[in-house]
């Protein structure tokens, strides 16, 4: 598989981005508020250098690892989930257990539909593909559903703009919603999948620098008093 120098220069900046995000939780002990998503930066650390390294041996080595990693990645950032429901629902913890059910209802109901698309399209050389992207898809659009109703209610949750929680919640949602417009795009329109492939990097290091401004500035302290305010 050819790389150009403009992918290479992506992915210097997504490890750069990564690690200065890693960095920046450990000064600020982020890490144990939310470990999932520090194990997350990490997980992405080791797996990009080795999806590149497979680039350069073999085209048909680096379509499976691809794919693979993509599993892996998106099952990992589901794990994030946890991180930004217990510290967003910390006066609610009942809410919990229901906004779980609801992500994962939602991820079955998409999931659903994505596998029924594509048995009515018929089994074709891309299988590996198809039913890897139809399970990615459905990730991401319960992530963005369950993003949009946090920030719906992100005043009762007493979740402001400048909190980390919301930085996080607010880089996956980018970063979920932008993928799911780039997957369509590759598979229901004849679009150059290197220009599509360095798009989504390009948008995967914008969220990486929305976590980094974040973990670098954002408040870790929610606005109890507002929660208190609004259920008055």
């Amino acid at each position: 598989m050819h790389l150009r120098l403009v992918d290479y220069v992506i992915w210097a900046g997504d490890c750069l981005a990564l690690l200065a995000v890693l960095a920046a939780m450990h000064k600020r002990r982020l890490h144990r508020p939310y470990p999932y998503f520090f194990f997350y930066i990490l997980l992405q650390l080791a797996l990009n250098p080795l999806l590149l390294l497979f680039s350069t041996i073999s085209y048909r080595l680096y379509y499976y690892a691809y794919y693979a990693v993509l599993m892996v990645s998106v099952v990992a950032s589901v794990a994030v989930f946890r991180d930004i429901l217990r510290n967003a629902l910390t006066v609610f913890p009942g809410l919990r257990d229901l906004m779980a059910l609801m992500f994962w209802s939602s991820v079955a109901l998409v999931l659903a539909a994505m596998v029924l698309l594509n048995i009515s399209r018929g089994q074709d050389n891309n299988f590996l593909a198809d039913w890897t992207l139809s399970a990615v898809s459905a990730t991401r659009t319960a992530q963005c559903a369950l993003i949009l109703l946090l920030f719906c209610f992100r005043k009762y949750l007493g979740i402001s703009f400048g909190s980390i929680v919301f930085g996080i919640a607010l880089g996956f949602g980018f970063f979920a919603a932008t993928n799911m417009l780039m997957i369509a795009g590759g598979r229901f329109a004849s679009m150059n999948h290197a220009v599509l492939s360095q798009v989504n990097s390009g948008i995967y290091l914008a969220s990486a620098l929305i976590w980094l401004g974040y973990a670098m500035r954002g408040s870790a302290q929610l606005q109890t008093a507002g929660r208190a305010e609004c259920f008055a």
